[in-house]
């Protein structure tokens, strides 16, 4: 069975777990496809502010299910090193993989976004 009715019960319950944060200048950021709906939920429990944040899977080469890191909007990436190294994979593979994610994430930011300003993040709970 599951934990959970759909997204925004989960939202609404883990929103109830966070009322710590509530009024206290918070920021929910979603990812979209399915993380928005679980957001704004929490948003609307801690009575703040809700933003979203795009990322994307970096690949790996010859393998495009399986993620060697993520890159977010800001140009944050994270990697998984440990996959790195198993499959030998040169800094020249990953910079390739970073320019064609970086352009794909443009693209997204400018269509989730449309005219939105992106919310201040600094000295905030995020």
């Amino acid at each position: 069975m599951d934990r959970f009715h759909d997204r925004r019960d989960a939202g609404r319950r883990l929103g109830e777990q966070l009322q710590t944060y509530r009024y206290n200048d918070a920021l929910v950021l979603g990812l979209p496809r399915g993380g928005v709906t679980v957001a704004e939920q929490i948003a609307l429990a801690l009575v703040c502010d809700l933003d979203i944040i795009v990322s994307r899977k970096l690949r790996t080469p010859g393998q495009p299910e399986l993620a060697i890191g993520a890159l977010a909007e800001g140009g944050i990436a994270t990697w998984n090193v440990e996959f790195i190294t198993e499959f030998g994979l040169t800094r020249a593979q990953r910079e390739k993989e970073l320019s064609r994610v970086r352009k794909e994430l443009e693209h997204l930011s400018a269509a989730y976004r449309s005219e939105l300003e992106r919310a201040p993040i600094g000295g905030r709970v995020v």
